[in-house]
């Protein structure tokens, strides 16, 4: 059996932040985030540190990510270039924030681009979810790392 990366606190706590680009995290974004965390089996104190923060604006600059491995630290850069390409556009203010993403996740630009392929790739199945999909980019990400 193959092992996937962990899918951890801050990988939400990541979600909550891109919400927040616009500077407003409307009920469904709010919602959608909080039930994939559920979803996830997240601790009962990791759920309720996500709800405070669904109250307030989140910025990258909040988050530590020193404990993740590459693994997860890939899967957290995916996520973020997939809800970019949500709308089929990756805006200039889009590319910076993953930029910054990429930066303090110190994924390389390898990585990145790697990243940015995989997401596409996926999101261009004709299987394709309508939604994040989270699982297909763990087992993606992992399958990668141990070919490399």
């Amino acid at each position: 059996m193959q092992r996937m990366p962990e899918v951890s606190f801050e990988l939400f706590q990541t979600l909550l932040a891109i919400g927040w680009l616009d500077g407003e995290l409307v009920d469904a974004e709010r919602d959608a985030v909080l039930e994939a965390a559920v979803a996830a089996g997240l601790p009962e104190a990791d759920l309720v540190k996500l709800r405070e923060m669904a109250l307030a604006p989140v910025t990258f600059a909040d988050m530590s990510f020193d404990h993740l491995d590459g693994e997860q630290r890939l899967l957290i850069y995916a996520v973020a270039s997939w809800v970019a390409q949500a709308d089929e556009k990756v805006e200039p203010e889009e590319r910076a924030a993953l930029h910054a993403m990429a930066t303090l996740l110190t994924v390389t630009g390898t990585g990145r681009q790697e990243m940015d392929r995989l997401v596409v790739e996926l999101r261009d199945r004709p299987d394709a979810p309508a939604r994040l999909d989270v699982v297909a980019l763990m087992e993606r990400i992992g399958a990668r790392m141990r070919k490399d």
